[in-house]
C-alpha cells in the first residue's frame, strides 16, 4: 500500500506553515506501507496534482493545509469548484471567483470516509468541516479529485486542515499543541491504513 502525504511550505508572513511541521515531524512505520510525504508551494497550480497522482499513483493522498484561525484539526467533507480567497497566493495571483476546472462538477466530495474517521477518533480536537474553503487548500483537493476520477485512479483522497500550532504566532489566533496535531494526523493515516 502506498500513501502519499502533501503539506504546504511556509508562505506570506509566517515563516512555517503548521501542515509542514506536522507531516515533517510524523514518523509513522506500518508494516507493507510506503508513506510517501511531499512539500508544496501556496500557488494556484492544478498540474501539479495531475503530475502527483500520475507519479506516485497512490492507494491513499492525503492534503494537508494550514489554516490560521481554526480552533481544531479538520477533516474536509468536499472540495468546491470554486477559487475566492482576498490572499494572494506566493506569485501575486488573487482569485476571486473563477472556477478550477471549466465544466467541472460544482463540488466532488472527499473520497476518505471523513466522516466516519472524526468519529472513530472521538477526540475534541478534531471535526468535520463541510468544505475547504475557496484558496489553495481548496484548489489541491478540488483537483486531486478531479484528476483520479479523469486518470481512472481508485485512489482514496482527503484534505486535512491544521489551525496554528502552539508558539508559532505572536497573536491571539487560535491554536493547538503540535504534539496533538501529530498525534491526530497519526491515527487517521492509521485508519487510512486499514490499520
Amino acid at each position: 500500500m502506498k500513501i502519499l502525504l502533501t503539506a504546504f511550505k511556509a508562505f506570506g508572513s509566517d515563516d512555517r506553515n503548521s501542515s509542514q511541521e506536522v507531516v515533517l515531524k510524523l514518523d509513522l512505520d506500518i508494516e507493507g506501507v510506503e508513506i510517501i510525504k511531499v512539500f508544496l508551494p501556496t500557488v494556484y497550480d492544478i498540474e501539479v496534482y495531475k503530475e502527483l497522482l500520475m507519479e506516485h499513483k497512490p492507494d491513499v493522498m492525503l492534503l494537508c493545509g494550514q489554516s490560521a484561525g481554526r480552533p481544531t484539526v479538520t477533516v474536509e467533507y468536499q472540495g468546491l469548484n470554486l477559487m475566492y480567497a482576498i490572499t494572494p497566493d506566493e506569485k501575486g495571483v488573487l482569485k476571486l471567483g473563477e472556477v478550477i476546472i471549466p465544466g467541472g462538477e460544482n463540488s466532488l466530495l472527499a473520497t476518505i470516509p471523513a466522516i466516519d474517521i472524526v468519529e472513530k477518533i472521538n477526540d475534541p480536537c478534531l471535526r468535520l468541516s463541510v468544505s475547504a474553503g475557496g484558496y489553495i487548500c481548496n484548489l489541491s483537493l478540488y483537483a486531486s479529485l478531479y484528476y483520479a476520477k479523469q486518470l481512472g485512479l481508485d485512489t482514496k483522497i482527503g484534505f486535512v486542515h491544521f489551525p496554528l500550532f502552539y508558539g508559532q504566532r505572536d497573536d491571539f489566533m487560535p491554536n493547538v499543541e503540535i504534539t496533538k496535531m501529530i498525534e491526530i494526523l497519526r491515527k487517521i493515516v492509521l485508519i487510512l491504513a486499514g490499520k
